[in-house]
């Protein structure tokens, strides 16, 4: 587990840059945005689904995190060119993913990990199947939603008391009713700044910057 937390510091910091880009400018820059979400959305998803069904040593990190890179890159570099077309699926995805992290993962020390990950990948993919059905202002409210679950989950890797899905052994203490408002108040603070955005813009600011 000494490799899994050596690992988790220099992820928690992309997570914390990364975040506070999403949360605050995502909306400005949202194909972009979009494409680093489904980056990382399938990086985590190779790493974790990796070292869950292995016991993890550094050998396994280094492995999954080199075939993660490897993955996200090349389904990155084609989710980019179609990203017109899928970015509300994939945003709302996320949005599904950061919501049910927040309220699934404390439930990893009352039920199998397996559950855990089924139920946050199921909420995933309903929040991804209702994508085409919201507007822009909802596609501003989901990068400032995504942009704050990396934020505080970034944050938790430094601070600590935040709940893993992976390490059950990790006690769970009212600390983390500390994170659920950091991520609803940043949340909050990202769609007021983004929500500006769309006044300022009358045209589609969305897919501005892939054009």
């Amino acid at each position: 587990m000494s490799a899994i937390k050596a690992y988790l510091k220099y992820a928690g910091a992309v997570e914390i840059l990364l975040g506070a880009v999403l949360c605050f400018y995502g909306l400005a820059i949202l194909a972009k945005s979009l494409t680093a979400m489904c980056f990382l959305g399938v990086y985590m998803v190779i790493f974790l689904t990796g070292n869950v069904f292995v016991t993890p040593t550094k050998m396994t990190v280094i492995i999954f995190a080199v075939l993660g890179l490897i993955g996200a890159s090349i389904v990155a570099f084609l989710f980019y060119r179609v990203v017109h077309t899928w970015g509300a699926t994939i945003l709302l995805a996320g949005c599904g993913f950061m919501i049910g992290l927040m309220l699934i993962a404390p439930l990893s020390k009352l039920m199998p990990r397996w559950i855990c990950f089924l139920l946050l990948a199921g909420l995933t993919l309903v929040a991804a199947f209702f994508g085409k059905a919201f507007d822009k202002q909802v596609k501003a409210y989901g990068t400032a939603i995504v942009g704050s679950g990396f934020l505080v989950h970034g944050a938790g890797q430094f601070i600590g008391g935040f709940p893993s899905l992976s390490d059950t052994k990790v006690k769970l203490d009212w600390g983390y009713l500390g994170y659920l408002v950091a991520f609803a108040g940043l949340a909050a603070a990202g769609a007021y700044v983004q929500d500006n955005y769309i006044k300022k813009e009358e045209s589609d600011v969305f897919f501005k910057d892939g054009e």
